[in-house]
């Protein structure tokens, strides 16, 4: 995805922003009751999605494309950031990937992708993914 990305920043001579967005869990209390709302932390892996955006991001550079990344948490829907960020960084395309999980997980838990798609203002590059956030 990140690769796809780099190309057509690339092609369009035009800066890259990697943002993957983390959705964060919610903390649950002793003898596993959920807390008041608004008791959320970042999954245990979050260390290591941000090392890994920041290789992306490192491999991109040396391949000459100007790219900035991010890791940012959130505790609404992930294609809500997205959004928000692409507008609020005048985007000229959204580029994601598709992870293929298969339409009863879609249909159960939404889909990022569909929610960006059907809600963005700019063009949406949907790219398969063969697993993972790179």
């Amino acid at each position: 995805v990140a690769a796809e990305a780099g190309k057509l920043a690339r092609e369009m001579g035009a800066d890259l922003v990697l943002l993957h967005a983390v959705r964060t869990e919610p903390v649950l209390a002793s003898g596993g009751v959920a807390p008041p709302q608004g008791h959320r932390a970042p999954p245990p892996d979050v260390a290591d999605r941000r090392a890994r955006i920041d290789g992306l991001a490192d491999r991109l550079r040396s391949e000459g494309v100007k790219v900035s990344a991010r890791v940012e948490l959130c505790d609404d829907a992930p294609q809500e950031l997205l959004l928000r960020e692409a507008a609020a960084m005048a985007a000229s395309y959204i580029v994601l990937g598709s992870h293929g999980h298969g339409r009863v997980f879609e249909l159960l838990t939404g889909s990022v992708t569909q929610g960006v798609i059907w809600q963005a203002r700019v063009p949406v590059v949907v790219v398969p993914s063969r697993g993972g956030i790179g």
